[in-house]
This record gives C-alpha cells, sequence and structure tokens, in this order.
C-alpha cells in the first residue's frame, strides 16, 4: 500500500536545508505534523533529523538512476486524499510505473491519512486484499 506521491514525481518539497524554523514550518504547513507533535519541542527536536533525512533522500532521488528491471512484481494500493493539494491524485497515479500493477482510490483525509482516517484506510485496505491474494490464500481462508 502507497499514500504518497510516486519517486519521481516533480513537486515542491521542504528544503531540508532550510534553519530549523523554517524546514519545520514547511513540513508543518505540507500537513506532516500533527498538532499534537508540534506543541512538544522535545520530540520535534528528536524528529527533525528524521524528517530531513526523509525529504533530502526524497529531493535527491533521480529516476534516471533507478533500474528499470527494479519494478516490483507485487500489486500496490495507492491511497490517495482528494482533498490534498500537496499530493495529486496524478502523482499517486504515477506509482504505475514502479509495480506490476496499481489500484487506485480515494479517501477522505487530508495529507495524513491513517491519522486523520484510519477506519477509511482500513477498510479500503481491508476490501482490496482479498481482491489481490493468491488464490491459494483465498482458499485456505487466510484472508
Amino acid at each position: 500500500m502507497v499514500s504518497r506521491s510516486a519517486p519521481a514525481w516533480p513537486g515542491d518539497l521542504p528544503d531540508a536545508t532550510a534553519s530549523d524554523g523554517d524546514f519545520l514550518r514547511q513540513v508543518i504547513d505540507l500537513g506532516g505534523v500533527p498538532e499534537e507533535v508540534v506543541a512538544l519541542p522535545g520530540l520535534i527536536d528528536l524528529l527533525l533529523p528524521s524528517l530531513r533525512a526523509d525529504f533530502t533522500a526524497l529531493a535527491e532521488w533521480l529516476p534516471e538512476r533507478a533500474d528499470p528491471a527494479a519494478v516490483s512484481p507485487t500489486p500496490a494500493l495507492a491511497l490517495h486524499a482528494p482533498d490534498d493539494p500537496g499530493c495529486p491524485v496524478e502523482s499517486v497515479a504515477a506509482w504505475r510505473g514502479c509495480v506490476a500493477a496499481l489500484d487506485l482510490a480515494p479517501v477522505k483525509g487530508g495529507h495524513l491519512l491513517l491519522a486523520t482516517n484510519p477506519a477509511g484506510v482500513a477498510a479500503r485496505l481491508t476490501a482490496w486484499l482479498p481482491e489481490t491474494a493468491p488464490e491459494g490464500n483465498r482458499r485456505a481462508g487466510n484472508v
């Protein structure tokens, strides 16, 4: 399951080289940090290095360096929030170039789907899994 823009999708990312305050503001504006976390400066201090590393990796990844044979043979469910301006449906649909089969499904909830609508995410995933499970797993009742 994926719920973000595909790796090669161009877009505005927070500037991982900005000052702590500017970088954090950019991530918050993106919807990437819940208010409860922002209210805890000690936790923010612990999270900043990981956030910077994530956004640095995203900014530096170049699709031309990717191995074309590295397409995952596993089908994927791509969730997108129609109300998330930072992650348009086209950017999520671009995962089609990375996986053997992609099912695209909308879920209300903004940028942090799992935090804002866990029931919607669970419902989509629960409905999708039996459709994609190998036949042997379905017969055995493992899905």
